[in-house]
């Protein structure tokens, strides 16, 4: 298990449009990210290439200078990502949430 308490991701001066993520989650283990500060600008604040659980739980995101602030292009298999009382700022350049 994998946790993330009360950090803040911040890649300020990122194009929306570029290839840049704030946390990039990958493996096969499972995540909790909590209490987490997104106000980067870039493509995505989180990007889900994980296989393992994913818990995104009391974070707050800046949507105004980012494309997907919550991205995921692995397979999501019900009830293997969960987001729970999370803030979501102003707006995205396409969508809030946006998994594949």
């Amino acid at each position: 298990m994998i946790t993330i308490n009360n950090s803040v991701f911040d890649a300020n001066g990122a194009d929306k449009k570029a290839k840049v993520y704030g946390i990039i989650l990958n493996g096969s283990e499972d995540i909790t990210i909590s209490g987490c500060e997104f106000r980067n600008m870039g493509y995505s604040s989180i990007l889900n290439d994980s296989t393992g659980n994913v818990i995104v739980e009391d974070c707050s995101f800046d949507c105004s200078n980012v494309y997907n602030p919550i991205e995921g292009s692995q397979k999501v298999d019900n009830g293997n990502v969960s987001i729970r009382r999370c803030e979501f700022a102003g707006t995205p350049g396409n969508n809030y949430i946006n998994f594949y």
